[in-house]
């Protein structure tokens, strides 16, 4: 979507706060058992004045515990909905999502994000022969002809869905890409993983030398470059633990893949993002049947 930043006059943002706010307030309420069919704007704002829910809007954003919120600068665009500027938290670390600055400013509208679900869903039963070349280095020929015949056969997908553009085609393909690669990104060179004296440094500059994860540079760059514990590496650490020392490397691989995906927090992407958003949407009466 094409955003102007055609801004709203004064009048219109005090309307598009209140009306905002009252979402919080819904929303506060359903977590009190009140039902949202018990809840409607007229009585709410008889309840509330203007003055109160304009200054309640900044308060839900710093005071309230659930997970979401709008965003004042996307507010004061004119060419965003309601739903376009509402915004998912990254969780008090900062990593609940893989890409939260790109998943944000999407600003695509509820019913393109359905259909990306749709999308993602198709994708994910279609493409998974794909998972039978995971050994393949990814700079190799057979890697780069797997990949691109996994694109093409994704696009053919996406053709069945009119709302979406080449990128966000694109983006479900590398979400399914980056959860394939996700279980393996441990076991590289299979990082010594049967031996007790496992180099971590070695492997990873081996790792980096190669460039076969590439969208994982900098986090690979920034434990080299630090001598502290650096999250990559407890991470790792925390994948080969349970490895006896007899351990053949089919077995290591195995316990490496499965301590991956039970033992380590995994980023949410963009398929996971706008599903709870949509989820949010309908729970305070934000869907597009409203």
């Amino acid at each position: 979507m094409i955003v102007t930043g055609r801004r709203l006059d004064e009048e219109h943002q005090r309307e598009l706060y209140e009306r905002l706010t009252l979402y919080r307030i819904k929303a506060s309420k359903l977590a009190q058992g009140v039902c949202i069919d018990d809840q409607n704007d007229v009585a709410l704002r008889k309840e509330y004045s203007s003055d109160n829910l304009e200054n309640l809007f900044d308060y839900y954003k710093k005071a309230d515990s659930v997970d979401w919120y709008f965003d004042r600068g996307y507010c004061l665009l004119a060419d965003l909905d309601d739903y376009q500027s509402l915004v998912l938290t990254n969780g008090d670390d900062g990593r609940r999502f893989c890409d939260w600055e790109t998943y944000r400013s999407f600003f695509t509208s509820y019913e393109i994000d359905e259909e990306y679900v749709k999308l993602f869903e198709e994708i994910s039963k279609k493409i998974k022969w794909l998972k039978r070349y995971m050994e393949y280095e990814r700079a190799s020929s057979k890697w780069k002809e797997m990949d691109d015949r996994g694109f093409c056969q994704a696009a053919k997908i996406a053709a069945g869905f009119p709302r979406m553009s080449y990128k966000l085609t694109l983006m479900a393909y590398e979400d399914i890409d980056r959860l394939f690669f996700e279980i393996w990104k441990f076991a590289t060179k299979k990082m010594g993983a049967t031996d007790k004296k496992i180099d971590f440094r070695a492997g990873l500059v081996d790792v980096c030398r190669r460039n076969i994860f590439p969208r994982y540079r900098k986090r690979m760059q920034f434990a080299l470059d630090h001598s502290t514990l650096s999250d990559l590496e407890s991470n790792f650490d925390t994948c080969v633990e349970d490895i006896p020392d007899d351990a053949t490397e089919d077995v290591a691989w195995r316990l490496i893949t499965s301590a991956v995906w039970n033992k380590l927090h995994k980023p949410k992407m963009w398929h996971q993002y706008i599903m709870r958003k949509m989820e949010i949407a309908k729970h305070i009466g934000l869907g597009p049947q409203n």
